[in-house]
C-alpha cells in the first residue's frame, strides 16, 4: 500500500466493473472492481432515480474519475479504498 501514498489528494481516473451498489445513508456506495482486482468505492448522492440508475451499472464496464483518499469504509460488503467526488462514466 505504501505505492498509493503518492496518490493520496490527488486526481485519478480509472476503468472496471461495478461489483455492488449499496446504500450508505442518503448516499450510495459503488463498488468497481479494476482490472487488478482492486476494488475502489465511489460515493454518489440521488435519490429513487438515481438508484435505478446506479443499479443498472451492476456488471457493467464503467470508467471513474475522482479523488484518491486511500480511506477504507468499515462496513459490510466489498467497499475498497474510496475516491471522493467520484464522476462515474459508463463505457
Amino acid at each position: 500500500m505504501d505505492f498509493f501514498k503518492e496518490y493520496i489528494g490527488k486526481q485519478i481516473y480509472g476503468v472496471g466493473i461495478v461489483a455492488e451498489v449499496s446504500r450508505m445513508g442518503n448516499d450510495f456506495l459503488v463498488d468497481i472492481k479494476e482490472r487488478n482486482q482492486q476494488i475502489v468505492a465511489c460515493s454518489q448522492n440521488g435519490g429513487e432515480e438515481k438508484e435505478r440508475e446506479l443499479l443498472l451499472l451492476k456488471g457493467k464496464n464503467i470508467g471513474f474519475t475522482g479523488v484518491f483518499t486511500n480511506h477504507r469504509i468499515a462496513d459490510v460488503g466489498l467497499h475498497g479504498v474510496t475516491v471522493d467526488n467520484c464522476w462515474l462514466e459508463r463505457k
